[in-house]
């Protein structure tokens, strides 16, 4: 959760930083990487875990309880959700 937390702080802080032309994008994002810890230290990470948990729309022959078009939306309640993304695969796929 931590990773995934300073992974989209950091896409955040370049975005809004990079709109305001007194930085190029590239400064930006060094900027946000060092408050992060420097570059080394997100270099170095191999994984991002997603945790989390929610509830998803219920598709199985339909998605409301009736054929109403008043009736309310099913949904499925998922209380653990957990995947882990190769940040290695992430990068080198950037690079094409």
């Amino acid at each position: 959760m931590r990773v995934t937390t300073i992974v989209v702080a950091l896409l955040c802080a370049a975005a809004s930083l990079s709109g305001q032309g007194t930085r190029s994008a590239a400064q930006a994002i060094d900027g946000v990487a060092s408050a992060l810890g420097g570059k080394p230290r997100l270099l170095a990470l191999k994984t991002l875990k997603i945790e989390g948990y929610g509830q998803l729309a219920y598709m199985n022959g339909g998605g409301n309880i009736s054929s109403s078009p008043d009736a309310p939306q099913k949904w499925i309640s998922v209380p653990e959700y957990e995947k882990t993304i190769s940040v290695l695969f992430m990068v080198g796929f950037c690079k094409r």
